[in-house]
């Protein structure tokens, strides 16, 4: 059984529900997590979020959660620095941040670039070198992607009409296609740390 977790309802309502043995929660990690016995969990993993998170508290619930010998994974990207080869799309992608506060941005790069310094749980632990996501996307699902990270949520809420002026962007690179994609190279770093047996 595998349980997707979010503090926001809005990311879980985008996650992909492909898969029968998956379900999702909406949970604040920075909080003990009662559903979940002591003990019983194998991998931990937490993506583009840790910047979000009290390190000790949640170290602390991880380390209940895990059965001896479980792992904890943390990704980090940086989707500031994402490789966009079409110089159209490269500049649509720079206006739209343009547009946005740079709370996260800012959080999760320094995340990323601190990443080598990042203290892990457990001794056992290894810190892979930088790799790259490499995606294609139309117009709306570089929208749902980005509606996934909390500035750009929050100022799809606070913006009426962010959507549609999103999608007006790409409208003359679209050339008629809405289904035209593109390709995102998105750099990513990950760390494994495992729980004494």
């Amino acid at each position: 059984m595998v349980i997707g977790m979010d503090s926001c309802e809005g990311h879980l309502a985008v996650a992909l529900r492909e898969k029968a043995n998956v379900s999702y929660r909406v949970v604040d990690c920075n909080l003990p997590i009662p559903f979940i016995d002591t003990g019983t969990v194998d991998l931990v993993n937490i993506a583009t979020a840790l910047h979000w998170l009290d390190q000790d508290k949640f170290y602390r619930e991880v380390d209940r959660l895990l059965r001896p010998g479980g792992c904890f994974s943390v990704i980090a990207v940086n989707h500031h620095d994402m490789q966009i080869e079409d110089d159209v799309v490269r500049a649509i992608r720079d206006k739209i941040y343009s547009m946005l506060p740079n709370m996260e941005g800012v959080a999760e790069q320094e995340t990323f670039s601190e990443f080598k310094d990042l203290r892990l749980p457990y001794t056992k632990s290894v810190k892979y070198p930088i790799a790259y996501n490499t995606a294609e996307h139309t117009a709306e699902s570089a929208l749902n992607s980005l509606l996934t990270i909390h500035n750009f949520t929050a100022f799809n809420r606070s913006h009426q009409g962010f959507r549609q002026e999103f999608l007006k962007m790409f409208t003359e690179w679209q050339d008629g296609d809405a289904n035209k994609k593109f390709t995102v190279r998105t750099p990513l770093l990950q760390a494994i740390s495992q729980k004494p047996a």
